[in-house]
């Protein structure tokens, strides 16, 4: 952590803006986003591609004010509302230490993490999200081979002599 002019802790985040830049929908520019970023008060912006990956250091130290800010400013500035989830540089840490599935380096490119804005309703039971179904909306025939969710998300790796990237919410 580093310090603000003021004094003030400065901390690093980051900001998961969902369904920006997809299939032509929701443009969001990078640069344009990261200087919208920075006149809002946020520090070090940096985006990552055109995903709406955004990491950035801020002495305001609540991920959910963070998120509502940087919602907000998106909405206003591109006419699109994303879901927006602010974590820390601390808890994507404590998720990377928490993979369930260390075997799964053959091939990281297959590795998920999804992060959850909030607990599941019902978080035993296995439920197929759009993400985790074919576009009939019928479930894959291939689902991953294990689902884990730790406490900084849920992990999803497919079975280990899989060919190509296939993921579901569990």
């Amino acid at each position: 952590m580093s310090a603000t002019p003021s004094g003030r802790a400065d901390t690093p985040w980051l900001a998961l803006l969902r369904g920006i830049n997809v299939v032509g929908k929701n443009k969001v520019p990078m640069k344009a986003l990261a200087g919208a970023l920075e006149s809002a008060g946020l520090r070090s912006v940096r985006t990552y591609i055109q995903s709406g990956n955004v990491v950035f250091r801020s002495s305001r130290g609540d991920p959910d004010a963070l998120a509502k800010k940087i919602a907000q400013l998106v909405a206003r500035k591109f006419a699109c509302a994303p879901m927006t989830l602010v974590i820390s540089k601390a808890e994507l840490a404590a998720a990377i230490r928490g993979n369930p599935f260390p075997e799964a380096q053959y091939n990281h490119k297959l590795l998920h993490i999804y992060f959850l804005a909030s607990r599941p309703k019902s978080p035993g039971k296995p439920s197929r999200s759009r993400a985790g179904s074919s576009t009939s909306g019928r479930p894959m025939d291939s689902p991953t081979r294990s689902c884990n969710r730790g406490s900084s998300g849920v992990w999803a790796s497919p079975p280990p002599r899989a060919t190509g990237a296939r993921s579901m919410s569990c």
